[in-house]
């Protein structure tokens, strides 16, 4: 149990990586509080199985893209579990738009999600993380972070860039206060949408029309969210105490491809 006793927040926590991430933090011993915008039955559902760790579990309802609710779902989750040791941003969004077909709030749209929910949420959790002198946040990225290169995504790599930037910025700026902020990037995973038996130990089988993208993966096979999970458990330990401001690629060696 490497996070007994430790509180989290996991925004994003309803269904895939985020739900996954959330059952592997609360194995570990982790309190979480669920953060979703609008489904609170799946928000209530991932609460079910946190709690079937032993540990407590609470659905918060909140929009990311607002301030001032981050900062409540904060206070609700510190009022519920206790002052918050873990923050893990996974929500972000990815509309498939040709540039000169993007309209201004297109591309607002995107950054208020991908990079403007990261920031609200880390400045309602930091001060407290300061006082304590202590805390972890993890952001999920993705490859596009790193390599701008998705069709008609401009505006996702984009965010996402922005994103490891904001993460390794805030890793520079709270190191000294023994906070830690780490990045996962992820490339594609089997997701809910896909199989909707998932369950946080699922492995999936390849899709027959995988075949092209596995080409580039040299590990031959679609990651699922406990593959993210274990990654973002592992960051969130003290194993991981001597890593901050680094972007760990969970991909199966599709980015190095």
């Amino acid at each position: 149990m490497k996070l007994q006793g430790k509180n989290a927040i996991v925004v994003g926590g309803g269904r895939n990586a985020g739900r996954a991430i959330s059952v592997g933090l609360a194995r570990e011993g982790a309190n979480v509080a669920i953060v979703v915008r609008s489904s609170r039955d799946e928000a209530e559902e991932t609460v079910k199985l946190v709690r079937a760790a032993g540990v407590k579990g609470l659905a918060i309802l909140a929009d990311a893209r607002d301030y001032q609710e981050a900062v409540a779902a904060v206070e609700e989750a510190g009022k519920g579990l206790g002052p918050i040791d873990v923050l893990v941003y996974t929500i972000g969004v990815r509309p498939l738009k040709k540039f000169l077909e993007m309209t201004p709030q297109d591309w607002r749209d995107v950054f208020a999600t991908n990079v403007d929910g990261a920031f609200h949420f880390a400045r309602a959790v930091l001060p407290q993380m300061v006082d304590r002198k202590r805390g972890c946040i993890i952001n999920l990225t993705g490859y596009s972070a790193y390599q701008g290169r998705g069709r008609h995504k401009t505006h996702v790599g984009a965010s996402k860039g922005a994103l490891r930037a904001l993460t390794q910025g805030l890793a520079a700026e709270f190191g000294p206060h023994g906070i830690r902020v780490n990045s996962i990037a992820p490339t594609n995973i089997q997701v809910s949408r896909m199989n909707p038996e998932w369950y946080p130990d699922a492995l999936y089988p390849v899709e027959a029309d995988d075949a092209d993208y596995l080409k580039g993966v040299p590990l031959r096979r679609r990651g699922n969210p406990s593959d993210i999970a274990a990654a973002a458990v592992f960051l969130a330990t003290d194993d991981a105490n001597f890593i901050t401001g680094q972007g760990l690629q969970v991909n199966g060696g599709f980015f190095m491809t």
